[in-house]
């Protein structure tokens, strides 16, 4: 019998979400030579867990299984926005912890067993004999100490409160604490999150007048169709205010830069750079970069919702606590 090959694609939905199925394990599609399973990946239905894997055999080679497995992880992507859920793929972030492939061997030659490192990415293996993965996870928590939160309570509440769109900052903030294994989307989170503290400088008035002229020009230019008219109006209205880059850097310089690894000014012009060519094509940054930048500008934006007076009665606290230790 021909040597067969199966796909293993594993993903967790968000919080909040639940699949409708009631058994373990449910058939998705099968033919006369291959088939797709849903498994969940802990010991309890798929309408209870949150963990797990699309799996697909019988193929006929590693380059049809690879490819199938992207065909499927593609649509269960679709499938499950499509119906409102969302999931974690692992994309760009592959890897998980486990034993060194040294164990892994040696496992598989005293077991008979093959063993693999499990992975967020498409895994593609020999049908049989049916392996195992091995798989290790952690994840942290932020402790505060008590006169930390104490001294940046009383001086919040000291000052003046978060507007709406503040608010909004801060839910943005706050997904992308949640968001730390997604990469990119943190960087997205975090971009937007500034974006929505910016107050938008207008530009010196000989610039907006010459723009005024121009709309007027451009609004009575019967050779253009009255929606390019109007969408190119806008466009020059618009420019009557410094761009939104600009805005960050200006607002940037608000944090104290002895408190952060990176200059605050140039790290937030990248992150804005990264986020046009995560969310706009382009060519995709350096995911390790897009982590550093993540991490790093992480506590600039919380600076920035707190404003400077809670920042400063934090690095204070932080101090006194240091002297006193």
């Amino acid at each position: 019998m021909a040597k067969r090959f199966n796909f293993r694609q594993r993903f967790e939905l968000a919080p909040g979400g639940r699949l409708p199925f009631s058994e373990p394990t449910v058939l998705l599609f099968e033919d006369d030579s291959t088939s797709i399973q849903l498994r969940s990946l802990e010991d309890k239905p798929l309408s209870e867990a949150s963990m797990m894997c699309i799996l697909g055999s019988g193929y006929l080679s590693e380059s049809l299984a690879r490819a199938a497995g992207e065909q499927w992880r593609n649509g269960m992507q679709k499938a499950l926005a499509g119906v409102k859920l969302g999931a974690n793929f692992g994309l760009r972030n592959p890897n998980m912890g486990g034993f060194t492939d040294v164990i892994l061997e040696q496992i598989t030659r005293e077991t008979g067993i093959p063993v693999y490192r499990d992975s967020w990415d498409i895994m593609v293996f020999p049908s049989e004999p049916s392996p195992q993965f091995s798989s290790a996870t952690a994840s942290g928590h932020i402790v505060v100490g008590e006169t930390v939160l104490r001294a940046s309570v009383a001086a919040a509440m000291g000052g003046d409160s978060l507007n709406e769109v503040d608010e909004v900052a801060f839910d943005l903030f706050t997904a992308s604490l949640r968001s730390s294994h997604l990469a990119d989307v943190r960087v997205v989170l975090l971009v937007m999150a500034v974006e929505c503290l910016i107050e938008r400088r207008q530009r010196p008035q000989a610039t907006v007048k010459y723009l005024t002229e121009l709309v007027e020009r451009t609004s009575r230019n019967s050779a253009l169709e009255a929606s390019e008219r109007e969408a190119l109006s806008n466009a020059l209205r618009s420019l009557a205010y410094e761009s939104t880059t600009k805005g960050a850097k200006t607002l940037a310089q608000q944090v104290n830069a002895g408190s952060h690894a990176e200059e605050p000014t140039a790290l937030v012009a990248e992150a804005f750079k990264m986020r046009h060519s995560l969310v706009h094509g382009g060519r995709r940054p350096d995911l390790e970069r897009v982590r550093y930048v993540g991490a790093n500008l992480e506590p600039m934006v919380g600076e920035l919702i707190a404003g400077p007076a809670v920042a400063q009665s934090v690095i204070q606290a932080r101090l006194d606590l240091g002297v006193r230790e």
